[in-house]
């Protein structure tokens, strides 16, 4: 049995610093020593416009995260075998993330690489981007149009791969299946006002519905759910860094909300194997609209 463990560690490259155990990863953060990525991308591609956590256990809300049918969680919101636990934390996230989306301070793209049609196997990858300058002239609305968009560096590793990638997803019957057990997306925190945490997701799973263009075989919106697994340490950590103004509107001071954290996340998940529940179930709703990939931010 291996422990999640969030000690310092060594990625092998040189010019991140520094660097730390992130959901059972070493990841490292990128400096200016690291090499600037000039890459070319697919021509398939959705910018999200909807990205929060799912406010119940139903379906549409969440996935299956423990394979098993005949539970769901959270107990008293939930049904069709659907676990996330995590959605008694909507109240506290979702209105950041929310925020995030429509400002353009949390802005995601998903490139469908190899995307060549439905029943053949591709690679979907999540990047942080900001719209091109001649979207922006042109009054491009990102969260309606076909915006041109350009990824940013903080999303690519020293090696210029993409942080968060689905190897294995695939589309048939316009359903979009990504993930497995093993994938972990993880999201800088400091986007939501955090500094110095991470809010991982451990055997991160997307389940969605396709929407084709004219020609039946571009694609040109999505919406799904990512599912999988939150360790209780990593949404403690998250709040903990999150300036305590995010939490005013609430009436509640951050020492408060991890208190009520604490009493109403209930852990129904073991990531680690050792026999104990760490981790809380989570469903995150998306949605997306076509995007150009025009290239990186230099």
């Amino acid at each position: 049995v291996h422990a999640l463990s969030t000690a310092a560690c060594d990625d092998s490259e040189p010019c991140t610093v520094p660097d730390s155990c992130t959901g059972g990863i070493c990841v490292g953060v990128k400096t200016s020593q690291c090499p600037i990525c000039d890459l070319l991308f697919g021509a398939s591609a959705g910018k999200l416009t909807q990205f929060q956590i799912g406010s119940s256990g139903k379906f549409g809300q969440g996935i299956d995260v423990d394979g098993d049918p005949k539970t769901c969680a959270p107990e008293a919101n939930c049904a069709d075998g659907v676990d996330n636990s995590a959605a008694v934390l909507a109240g506290f996230l979702n209105q950041p993330l929310i925020n995030g989306v429509n400002q353009g301070t949390l802005t995601f793209v998903a490139e469908f690489a190899g995307y060549v049609g439905q029943g053949v196997p591709f690679t979907l990858n999540l990047y942080y981007a900001e719209m091109a300058a001649e979207s922006k002239l042109a009054g491009c609305k990102a969260n309606a149009d076909v915006c041109k968009w350009l990824i940013g560096q903080s999303a690519l590793s020293a090696q210029c791969k993409p942080k968060f990638s689905f190897s294995d997803a695939l589309v048939k019957d316009g359903k979009l299946q990504a993930g497995t057990k093993d994938t972990v997306f993880a999201m800088d925190a400091d986007l939501l006002g955090a500094k110095n945490a991470t809010l991982y997701v451990k055997g991160a799973r997307i389940q969605g519905i396709v929407e084709f263009g004219a020609d039946k075989k571009t694609i040109v919106a999505l919406q799904g759910v990512l599912g999988g697994a939150v360790p209780k340490t990593a949404v403690v950590d998250m709040v903990n860094a999150v300036d305590v103004g995010m939490f005013g509107g609430l009436g509640l001071s951050k020492k408060e909300v991890l208190e009520l954290i604490d009493q109403i996340l209930a852990l129904d998940i073991d990531v680690d194997g050792d026999g104990s529940k760490e981790s809380a179930s989570i469903g995150i709703r998306f949605s997306a609209v076509g995007a150009v990939l025009l290239g990186t931010v230099k």
